[in-house]
């Protein structure tokens, strides 16, 4: 049993569930505290990553969807992997000043 008990000790150790200064002191400042940190952290990863279903990349591209002709449309964050028009494909930066100078030439109109 000296095994298990010394397991369960670097357990409780790590955890901070014995008794530090409390019941359960060590734990709530310590262990647990980090469940904060780790929820604001899936909260900014789940705001950038890409929309597209079960893919985990960070989404770097907009793509406005609309839905009807009198839709504003909607804004979906992708990644250059899931664009429609990129279709993972790096481009020069040639190439992406002549798009964006397409793009705003056609808007000027």
């Amino acid at each position: 049993m000296h095994g298990f008990d010394s397991f369960l000790h670097h357990i409780l150790s790590w955890t901070g569930t014995f008794n530090e200064s409390g019941g359960w002191y060590g734990f709530w400042s310590g262990f647990a505290g980090g469940f904060g940190i780790l929820t604001i952290m899936l909260i900014g990863y789940r705001k950038i990553n890409c929309h597209t279903q079960r893919c985990w990349r960070i989404g770097h591209h907009e793509l406005t969807v609309k839905h009807s002709p009198t839709d504003p449309g909607t804004t979906y964050r992708v990644c250059r992997h899931c664009h429609p028009e990129i279709q993972g494909k790096r481009f020069t930066r040639e190439e992406l000043h002549k798009m964006h100078n397409d793009h705003v030439e056609e808007n000027a109109q």
